[in-house]
């Protein structure tokens, strides 16, 4: 996971960013687990915040497997079914972290990242590619995109 730096802690949305990167590393070991096991686990348990995880991907089975995996009293999931409908989403609602496939209709996720990125109300977002793409030119891609990590 690549650093957001120093900056953030300047910025208004500080509070907001350093909860969503604290998300970030439990989305990860949430995924690890849940995927290979099968399990649920709640991991905004404890929070005194409601998070709003957006989750972008064109395959609405991912879409469902996903919502199951992350909604609890204190996770409100946001779907989108491709790029464009994941953009506005974001732009609306201005998620804790948003996950994103690299392949959908109308916007790519590369093209959805990078615009979140470039978006002063968006750019601190934390972003995470969810991909099957193993090249390193795709992951490169996606960090030159913006993207903070990926799954």
């Amino acid at each position: 996971m690549k650093s957001l730096g120093i900056r953030i802690y300047e910025h208004p949305q500080a509070k907001k960013c350093q909860l969503a990167e604290g998300l970030l590393n439990s989305i990860h070991l949430l995924f690890e687990d849940s995927l290979t096991a099968g399990v649920h686990l709640d991991i905004f348990k404890g929070f005194d915040r409601i998070f709003t995880v957006l989750v972008a991907d064109d395959l609405p089975e991912n879409l469902v497997l996903i919502r199951d995996i992350l909604e609890s009293p204190r996770c409100r999931v946001l779907l989108a079914r491709n790029g464009k409908q994941a953009l506005d989403l974001a732009l609306e609602h201005q998620p804790d972290l948003v996950l994103l496939d690299v392949m959908m209709p109308e916007l790519n996720g590369y093209q959805v990242c990078r615009e979140l990125k470039a978006n002063r109300d968006t750019q601190l977002i934390p972003v995470v590619m969810i991909t099957a793409l193993t090249d390193l030119g795709d992951k490169i891609r996606g960090i030159e995109a913006g993207a903070d990590d990926f799954l």
